[in-house]
């Protein structure tokens, strides 16, 4: 089971506070069982990539991301793409790397790991029934189709908690993105970032926002937010 049995609906609460902070979290949404399968299968994919990152020392899951492990494991195929071309011009991995990432923003605090994509219990959440009435209730429409499951993201820590990230706003059309919590945040614990009120900002004046929050919960809840909110991964 991906939810829980008995049907879940937004409360008027809950929409008013999306149309107007651009997010909303929904508690307890994520049944154990899927969350559980999640982080197995997170985990088994770093074991199969040979990263150093292990799951009983935390101590080993603090950034930044070294060059190689972005450059297998951390992009999207346009990312990877952009990366090669600009290391075939600058000489090489290490030599081109640290000049990339600073011109193109590329966050590396962040592991995305794709390949989860073409798993059949990720591909479950497009299809599921309580996140389709949900975001039928915030588009006032059910006319829907899902476009992508990005993956799992694996936020790494720096040695400040609060580090800093890219935010930025996607370009790519959609109206909702979902972010589903696999196990518990805490404050500082790389959670989702976000900027309240920002999907109702014009470009020209995002540089007077208020501090970002951080969306911390429990495993299972998820948080649905505006595809023009600005955010970090």
């Amino acid at each position: 089971m991906l939810v829980t049995q008995q049907p879940l609906r937004l409360s008027d609460g809950e929409v008013a506070m999306f149309q107007r902070d651009g997010y909303v979290v929904k508690r307890r949404v994520l049944t154990a069982n899927f969350t559980v399968t999640a982080r197995r299968e997170l985990w088994g994919h770093v074991a199969q990539a040979g990263l150093a990152l292990r799951r009983d020392r935390p101590q080993t899951w603090r950034g930044p991301i070294n060059e190689h492990l972005v450059f297998s494991h951390g992009m999207n195929s346009s990312e990877s793409v952009a990366l090669r071309s600009y290391l075939k011009n600058n000489g090489g991995l290490i030599r081109g790397w640290h000049s990339f990432v600073k011109r193109n923003n590329f966050d590396r605090y962040v592991l995305k790991f794709r390949e989860v994509m073409a798993d059949e219990w990720v591909r479950l959440v497009e299809s599921n029934r309580d996140l389709r009435i949900m975001v039928c209730q915030l588009l006032e429409s059910c006319s829907l189709q899902p476009l992508e499951v990005r993956g799992i993201y694996l936020k790494m820590l720096g040695e400040e908690p609060s580090i800093a990230t890219i935010q930025h706003i996607d370009e790519h059309p959609f109206d909702i993105g979902i972010v589903g919590l696999l196990d518990d945040i805490v404050d500082g614990g790389g959670g989702f970032l976000v900027w309240p009120g920002s999907h109702r900002v014009p470009w020209s004046q995002l540089q007077r926002l208020a501090k970002p929050r951080e969306v911390t919960g429990e495993a299972g809840d998820i948080v649905f937010w505006d595809s023009r909110l600005v955010h970090t991964g």
